[in-house]
């Protein structure tokens, strides 16, 4: 496998956008789930595409060693691969899985789907989130998942047949079935009389082969870098341009996106945003060492994301009652400043404890890798 601590220098730059990522959720879910402040719902209804970012991330991130790898090697170290994904993710996830669990009263509300679902990454498929809405933010969790099994299979088997030639046909048609799939599966919620806006939940926006978006988009920048870095590197004095291009685009998605489960949004404004995020991650990678104000700040929040996102609606919820209680205003803003701070402080103990030790373990599991990925392309 390529050395993990090169590939993330390479890339710290796109740290600025999952601290944005992670902020949006948050405060998407603070505006809609509790009590708020008005300013909070009325400047987070974009929030919900925070975890399209995430996705678009995840895709390249995820994509971008692995294709070095195929490209130096012509093969994949499936196992060394699957014990990096089971130290990085499941520690944290089953301990905020298992609060859920064992303690109802962390439950911001409803109650859980079955815990196989949770246990197998399979929550998203038929989440029901009027009846099962306790810890219903694992569903992207599941996305990504589903993704880190599925993903790597299909390179080899590309390989083993050789077709990995046809790589960008193959990313084509997924994102055409995407379409296609999106589009019987809106249908389908149309026959529904009452209860409508939760079957679209079920039937169009949970579902992995529903959201491959911003992964397709992800993966198939991934590809450019590795396949076309000297085409990258001849972009590189617009980076400013296509960050500006970018930001235009997704604007357009979120207007198209005003009412998320119409006809327009869910076929033409979900991979409009993935489009308008990729573009963005592009000009971010073709500026790498870019220093944005605030680095410290957002590079905090990026490390701390993945514990955040777990947990943020735990401390959201018991902040509230209990601070409620000693007559602090639940949709006020001081709830909202305490809330804001457990969460970073809840989810940096969660990092330090939890997610740190067992990525030292990964380390001493794993043996050091002996491929030293060469800075190529337009990364320096």
């Amino acid at each position: 496998m390529p050395n993990q601590s090169a590939f993330k220098n390479r890339f710290v730059s796109l740290d600025l956008l999952r601290s944005i990522a992670i902020t949006m959720v948050y405060l998407f879910h603070y505006g809609r789930l509790f009590k708020s402040p008005a300013w909070i719902t009325d400047s987070s209804s974009f929030g919900w595409a925070g975890v399209d970012l995430f996705f678009v991330l995840s895709g390249f991130l995820i994509a971008t060693p692995l294709l070095e790898e195929i490209s130096q090697r012509h093969t994949l170290d499936l196992k060394t691969f699957f014990i990096k994904r089971f130290f990085r993710i499941l520690p944290a996830y089953g301990f905020v899985l298992a609060l859920y669990y064992f303690f109802p009263l962390v439950r911001e509300r409803g109650t859980l789907a079955p815990l196989y679902k949770y246990l197998t990454f399979t929550q998203n498929i038929n989440l029901d989130i009027l009846h099962h809405s306790a810890f219903s933010h694992a569903w992207s969790l599941c996305v990504e998942e589903q993704f880190y099994l599925f993903f790597p299979l299909l390179l080899l088997i590309l390989l083993h047949f050789r077709l990995y030639h046809l790589g960008q046909w193959v990313l084509f048609g997924f994102f055409c079935f995407g379409v296609l799939i999106r589009y019987l599966s809106w249908s389908y919620v149309q026959d529904y009389q009452e209860g409508s806006y939760s079957q679209w939940y079920i039937w169009v926006y949970f579902p992995t082969y529903t959201r491959l978006d911003g992964l397709l988009v992800g993966i198939s920048l991934a590809a450019l870098h590795q396949y076309r870095a000297g085409g990258l590197e001849k972009l590189r004095p617009y980076a400013a341009i296509i960050l500006v291009s970018g930001l235009l685009v997704l604007t357009a998605g979120a207007l198209i996106c005003t009412d998320l489960a119409s006809f327009t949004a869910t076929l033409v404004g979900f991979p409009i945003v993935a489009l308008g995020y990729g573009t963005i991650v592009l000009s971010l990678i073709l500026l790498p060492k870019q220093k944005f104000p605030g680095r410290k700040l957002w590079r905090m929040l990026a490390e701390l994301s993945y514990s955040m996102y777990l947990s943020h609606k735990i401390v959201i919820h018991l902040t509230q009652r209990y601070a409620g209680e000693w007559g602090l205003a639940k949709d006020g803003n001081a709830m909202f400043l305490l809330c804001t701070l457990l969460t970073v402080g809840v989810a940096y103990l969660m990092h330090i404890a939890i997610e740190r030790p067992f990525l030292q373990l990964r380390h001493k599991v794993l043996p050091t890798p002996v491929v030293q990925v060469p800075h190529v392309g337009v990364v320096r």
